[in-house]
C-alpha cells in the first residue's frame, strides 16, 4: 500500500512540476487598458486652476526581454498605448498616446510570474486650447501565467505621475496627471 501511495504521490508531483515556464528571452504582445485618473491644471504662478477627472480605454502593444535565473526574473519592457482617455467633462480633450519604459523584477512560481515594475512614461495630450507633451515616472505590479511554452496571459496595474507644459505659448501654466491603468495582457515569447 505504501509503495502504491508513494508512486501515485511521486507521479502527481512530477506532473505538477513538469511545466515550469522559462520566463527568459524576448517577448511581445497586446494589451487592453482600463484607465482612470485626474488632470491638475496650474497657472503661470503655480496656483491651481482646476482638477479634472480622466477616464477611458486604451489599446496597445508591448515588447521586452527577461533574464530568468531560476529564482528571480529581471528585464525591461517598452509599451505603447493609444485610444480614448479623456476628460470626463470634455470628451474631445484626451490623452492621445502613452509610451512606458519599465524595468521588471519578478518571482517565478512555476507557470506563473509575479513581478513589480518601475520606469518612465511620456505621452501626448490633445487639449481644448492647446496640446501638451508630458513625461514622468511609472510604477506597478502584475502577474503573468504561461498558458503554453510560448503564450502567456496576465494582468498589470500601473500608476503614472506625469506632467508637462502647454505647447501653445499663449496658454501659460502647466499640468500634472495621475493616471492609473489596469491592463489585460496577452503575449508571445520567442
Amino acid at each position: 500500500m505504501k509503495i502504491i501511495t508513494s508512486t501515485i504521490l511521486a507521479s502527481t508531483i512530477a506532473a505538477s512540476t513538469a511545466f515550469a515556464a522559462d520566463w527568459g528571452g524576448t517577448y511581445a504582445g497586446a494589451s487592453y487598458n482600463i484607465e482612470a485618473g485626474e488632470l491638475r491644471a496650474y497657472d503661470a504662478l503655480g496656483a491651481s486652476t482646476g482638477v479634472y477627472d480622466l477616464k477611458g480605454d486604451l489599446f496597445g502593444g508591448f515588447a521586452g526581454y527577461n533574464v530568468d535565473t531560476g529564482s528571480m526574473v529581471f528585464g525591461g519592457e517598452i509599451a505603447f498605448a493609444t485610444g480614448d482617455l479623456h476628460l470626463v467633462t470634455h470628451a474631445t480633450a484626451h490623452v492621445e498616446t502613452i509610451i512606458d519604459a519599465k524595468a521588471r523584477l519578478g518571482l517565478p512560481l512555476g507557470d506563473a510570474l509575479v513581478y513589480g515594475v518601475a520606469g518612465g512614461s511620456i505621452g501626448h495630450y490633445v487639449g481644448v486650447t492647446t496640446d501638451i507633451d508630458f513625461a514622468g515616472v511609472n510604477y506597478g505590479a502584475g502577474i503573468e501565467y504561461a498558458v503554453t511554452d510560448n503564450i502567456f496571459i496576465g494582468v498589470e496595474y500601473l500608476a503614472r505621475e506625469v506632467g508637462g507644459l502647454p505647447l501653445n505659448i499663449l496658454v501659460p501654466g502647466s499640468v500634472e496627471y495621475s493616471i492609473q491603468s489596469t491592463q489585460v495582457r496577452v503575449g508571445f515569447s520567442f
